[in-house]
């Protein structure tokens, strides 16, 4: 968990970035998602943290050799960031999915 306290620090230093944590291994599999990493733009505390390149969702037998090539990092899918750096980056649409769910919630149940 160190590495979760490591990123709150850097996003509490700098509220701008949202960080999406990677794990590196060096084994590789296609069937996970993996981050294509770009410039180095911090170490904190013995940690990298790396602008991002590309996703590479699960790739198949060709597009692996990349992984294994360049600096790639398995897609853990968490998220660290302040509130407000997370709630300007969720698109529009997810308030529109949250509003439709809250008018269903108000709708009477056919269920007995």
């Amino acid at each position: 968990m160190e590495n979760v306290s490591a990123a709150t620090e850097f996003v509490g230093r700098h509220t701008k970035y949202l960080l999406l944590l990677g794990v590196e291994l060096h084994e590789f599999y296609t069937d996970y998602g993996w981050i294509e990493t770009n410039m180095k733009i911090a170490d904190i505390h013995g940690y990298e943290v790396f602008r991002v390149k590309r996703f590479l969702e699960k790739p198949n037998s060709q597009k692996i050799s990349t992984v294994q090539q360049e600096h790639c990092l398995l897609n853990t899918l968490v998220f660290v960031g302040a509130a407000t750096t997370v709630l300007r980056k969720i698109p529009t649409p997810h308030a529109v999915s949250f509003s439709s769910v809250q008018e269903n919630r108000r709708r009477p149940s056919l269920a007995s």
